[in-house]
């Protein structure tokens, strides 16, 4: 069983470190707030980007589900 978690672990992890190539790309963000185009500023999670909109100054929590390079 500890093997099992471990895979999952590396897959988690490995995951997060392709998403941080995404920092620093434009993005089309689609969620409950609307539609704007924002900067990908960092990642959160394996499923979540911090993005910059340029209408607020601190970063927001976006799912990956709700993004669009643009």
């Amino acid at each position: 069983e500890s093997n099992y978690l471990g895979a999952v672990f590396v897959k988690m992890s490995e995951k997060i470190e392709l998403n941080k190539k995404a920092v620093g790309k434009t993005v089309q963000v689609n969620d409950r707030t609307g539609e704007w185009i924002g900067e990908i500023e960092g990642v959160k999670d394996e499923e979540t980007f911090l993005v910059k909109n340029p209408l607020i100054p601190i970063p927001l929590e976006v799912s990956i589900f709700d993004l669009r390079y643009v």
